[in-house]
């Protein structure tokens, strides 16, 4: 497994502006070690009226800068109006760091969902939708969170250098006790830090599984119910779910060491420190005060910085899942045709297959130089038996495949040297099992909502649906065209699900348009509607239908090829 480095990705990703979170977080820490260095001439003041010679020079640059006397009121604005700056800062940090998150989830799910659409089609096939899902809304979340203890890291670097700097001001040998903390702190969380980063893998890995088989469940619903089966279903979902549980469990176990430790570990340090100062030093109580307060400080900053790494480390496995995603596939993965941007002259396409072989395998040919050419209007019926390689044609021409040799032409061009995302705008596709969404029925016709169609346009839809003969089921849903139905239509049937797929596709107009034995599920009356819509379609079109068998329509086809004779 190749090791990420996880300040580099987000470096990667964030640029410049991490740099400009570390300096604000620099600067906050500079202004609250001005605030605490002020405590010591206010208790001069208090306890013995005068600032000892070293807290005087302390003070006196501060003084000067803002014209002020050495007086108790106004040590103590400066204390208040660094403080308030501090605040003032803080703010910002904090402002602008959920501005480079915002940023960044766009940045990543965008690319993320970018580089899926770019899949070649084999390769999309493998992609699960659970698992696809997991990675788009919760690994890039966790991601999120680890930029939040990244960012935090940083910052507690920087306060306890600040902190150790003004330690070092005050008393050096603070300064040597800091760095002292320092070694003891880190080898007491590096073993903490490399166990919580093996099991943050662990339970990305999972978490991704767990998601695929949620939805493996919910799409097979209907079929496990009917079946008896979803026990076994079940059964795999029940063993995900207890191993996220105890990878939670053992996360939290680690982290409950870390926050435990804190408060002992704390104190601890704090009475060596007094002890020291009462055995070894003679300071002055001001310097004294002073330094128990950095002290103090510093060993909660130090604390902090660890168990944020610590947790950063939790999300780590996020951080390289999707790094993974979006770098370290192979490049033959992503579809080729994406990269050529040219359109063709024409809008009328002639489709032709020259010498096309194809095989799915490499060994048994579907296809050996089959030559077919479309002309541009045309209606053409493709018949043959079931594996004769009809849907395989779809899929050349709409690019989603590529011939093992020969050439898909599409208006004089090689389908590899023009815009593919542009023709297959122009194209239509009806499939047998046509894709239902979640949402409207009037979505699911224009992948658009009400509020986004023109009147004319819902018109055109509700015309459309009629004319295909679903005015009935119209009729009975509650909220009419703006009635969702459910995920996948499971609760339509058959044909009307393959309807509104075609309704989709005639709504767009396209130049070509594919149905894909989509009146298998049809009785004869509906399926009579269908073909008269076919038949009728108001703009200019090649239609290509294929069926097991010659369909018993009106439409007057220019070719009727069966697959078989023309390989």
């Amino acid at each position: 497994m190749y090791k990420l480095n996880i300040f580099k990705f987000f470096s990667a990703h964030i640029g410049t502006r991490l740099v400009s979170l570390t300096i604000l977080s620099l600067f906050v820490s500079f202004v609250e070690g001005i605030g605490l260095l002020s405590l010591s001439p206010l208790i001069d003041l208090i306890l013995e009226n005068n600032v000892s010679e070293k807290n005087y020079f302390i003070l006196t640059p501060m003084l000067n800068i803002l014209g002020l006397d050495n007086t108790v009121i106004s040590i103590m604005s400066i204390i208040l109006i660094m403080f308030t700056i501090k605040g003032s800062l803080n703010y910002l940090y904090l402002a602008q760091s959920a501005e480079v998150k915002a940023d960044l989830s766009k940045k990543l799910r965008n690319k993320l969902i970018s580089n899926y659409i770019s899949l070649n089609f084999k390769v999309s096939l493998k992609t699960t939708s659970g698992g696809l899902s997991n990675i788009i809304t919760e690994q890039v979340s966790r991601v999120l969170r680890a930029f939040d203890f990244l960012s935090r890291f940083y910052a507690g670097i920087l306060a306890s250098i600040i902190l150790m700097g003004f330690g070092l001001v005050v008393s050096p040998h603070f300064f040597l006790f800091s760095i002292l903390l320092f070694l003891i702190f880190g080898l007491i969380y590096q073993n903490l830090i490399s166990k919580t980063k093996n099991i943050s893998i662990l339970a990305t890995k999972e978490s991704k599984e767990l998601a695929e088989n949620v939805i493996r469940c919910s799409d097979g619903i209907k079929y496990l119910l009917s079946t008896s089966n979803l026990n076994l279903v079940q059964s795999s979902l029940t063993k995900s779910i207890n191993k996220i549980a105890n990878l939670e469990q053992d996360a939290g176990k680690l982290a409950a060491v870390s926050i435990a430790i804190k408060d002992p570990l704390s104190i601890t340090t704090m009475m060596i420190l007094v002890f020291f100062q009462l055995t070894f030093f003679e300071l002055e109580a001001s310097i004294f005060v002073v330094n128990l307060l950095l002290m103090h400080r510093l060993i909660n900053t130090i604390l902090q910085t660890s168990s944020g790494f610590q947790l950063m480390n939790e999300f780590s496995g996020s951080v390289h899942k999707i790094d993974s995603e979006l770098y370290s596939c192979d490049h033959e993965n992503i579809d080729k045709f994406i990269r050529f941007k040219k359109i063709p002259d024409k809008f009328d396409f002639d489709i032709e297959l020259k010498d096309v072989s194809f095989s799915h395998d490499k060994k048994r040919k579907i296809f050996k130089n089959l030559d077919l050419k479309i002309p541009f209007g045309n209606k053409v019926l493709l018949t043959g038996q079931s594996g004769s390689g009809k849907s395989t044609i779809l899929d050349l021409i709409t690019g989603l495949i590529q011939p093992d040799s020969g050439s898909v032409i599409v208006g004089g061009e090689n389908i590899k040297k023009i815009n593919i995302e542009y023709w297959r705008q122009q194209l239509g596709v009806v499939l047998q099992e046509p894709t239902i969404f979640s949402g409207t029925l009037i979505y699911n016709v224009t992948l658009r909502t009400s509020e986004e169609l023109s009147k004319e346009e819902i018109l055109k839809v509700e015309k459309l649906l009629l004319n295909l003969g679903l005015d009935q089921f119209i009729s009975k849903l509650p909220y009419g065209l703006n009635t969702v139905i459910s995920d996948k239509g499971l609760n339509m049937s058959g044909g009307q699900r393959q309807r509104i797929g075609l309704a989709r596709e005639i709504f767009k107009r396209p130049k070509c348009l594919f149905v894909d034995e989509a009146t298998s599920a049809l009785d004869s009356k509906n399926e009579i509607n269908v073909w008269k819509v076919l038949e009728n379609l108001d703009f200019p079109h090649t239609l290509i239908l294929i069926s097991h068998t010659n369909p018993k329509s009106h439409i007057k086809f220019d070719h009727k090829m069966d697959i078989g004779s023309l390989i």
